[in-house]
């Protein structure tokens, strides 16, 4: 049997969802499949540019259950990621080997004014820099891992 189903997406909310006559077996699997893929359309997406690697891998870890994550060492790489996935929210190291964060938060802030920046920094002289370039906040380093969750929500809320 043919299943036509219909999906309506506008601002990332979803209006309507039609499908005709299945078992409810059937219905129950359909429903798990999409609404998983549907999470992961409506999921925000976040850059993460960090050069150590550690700490790209913890970020993956504690972001990926709320968001749709990319990771990357490099501002350069970090500038491609931006024009391939726009991403909504950037978390950026100020210091980068290639490009500075300040670099890339500029190059993001022109690109997409509504991009959320979040700096972070070991060095406290960096910081009215990355505020002044478009970073909504900068998080000092070493930080407690929910303290990234609350800055983010934090910043979301800010902005709404």
């Amino acid at each position: 049997m043919n299943v036509k189903i219909e999906f309506y997406f506008f601002h990332r909310q979803i209006f309507l969802i039609k499908y005709k006559k299945l078992t409810y077996t059937k219905k129950y699997k359909l429903v798990n499949v999409l609404s998983k893929q549907i999470k992961l359309y409506l999921m925000l997406k976040v850059l993460v540019v960090e050069d150590e690697v550690e700490l790209l891998e913890l970020y993956d870890l504690i972001l990926s259950k709320n968001y749709k994550v990319f990771t990357t060492d490099s501002g350069r790489e970090a500038i491609n990621i931006i024009d391939r996935e726009n991403p909504e929210i950037l978390i950026v190291d100020i210091r980068l080997p290639d490009l500075s964060g300040i670099e890339v938060t500029k190059y993001a802030k022109a690109k997409n004014l509504n991009v959320v920046v979040i700096g972070v920094s070991a060095y406290r002289e960096r910081f009215k820099e990355a505020i002044d370039a478009g970073a909504a906040t900068v998080i000092q380093k070493p930080f407690l891992i929910k303290q990234i969750h609350e800055v983010i929500e934090g910043v979301l809320q800010k902005k709404q």
